[in-house]
């Protein structure tokens, strides 16, 4: 009888943890920002949003013709005073993202073309006066550039800053990939010259 309720437990037990992860996703919307995890948390007050597992955020700024999506297992964002009417990613002051951290930033070039830049790390912060993130272990850069390259840009190391302003400066770059000498790699493709 003993085994029969042991063996009774555990599937009651995994049957749980399956309906617990079957659930959706709590979803959130604050400034343009899209947001959902398994759990949100946080405070008005503190302007502050806590997402845990799965966590997910999003946002498209049609003035500048950008989105910008990351996800991680944690992330903590911290937002500028309402008295900053800034919406989307100019409202977030900083944010950490830990565990299986993906950023995706789509933008457009002079042509009006997508350039897509797709991150990866172990974690991130972004800190929101400067519009950088900054990736740590196991980074890997994909740019989508095809006014650049033929295919697909990628870069891996130890570290790297990716800069999310929709505008960049004459010397302002989009990334920069740092390691330790003899650990980072880059495979590029060159885009052919247009014919004259």
């Amino acid at each position: 009888m003993k085994i029969k309720a042991a063996v009774l437990s555990v599937v009651l037990l995994i049957a749980s943890a399956v309906l617990l992860s079957a659930q959706a996703p709590v979803k959130y919307e604050f400034r343009n920002i899209k947001a959902s995890a398994s759990s949100i948390g946080g405070s008005l007050e503190s302007l502050k949003l806590i997402l845990s597992g799965s966590a997910h955020i999003e946002t498209v700024d049609k003035a500048t013709k950008t989105t910008f999506e990351a996800d991680a297992s944690k992330i903590t964002t911290t937002f500028f005073s309402a008295k900053i009417k800034a919406q989307g990613l100019g409202a977030v002051k900083n944010a950490t993202m830990q565990g299986r951290v993906k950023l995706v930033y789509v933008t457009v070039d002079a042509s009006g073309n997508p350039v897509k830049t797709t991150a990866t790390a172990d974690k991130a912060t972004y800190d929101g006066a400067d519009r950088l993130a900054h990736l740590t272990g196991n980074v890997k850069i994909v740019s989508e550039n095809p006014a650049v390259f033929a295919e697909p840009a990628v870069m891996t190391g130890d570290t790297a800053v990716v800069n999310l302003k929709p505008n960049l400066g004459p010397d302002e770059m989009r990334f920069r990939v740092e390691s330790s000498p003899g650990q980072s790699t880059i495979e590029v493709t060159p885009a052919a010259k247009p014919k004259k």
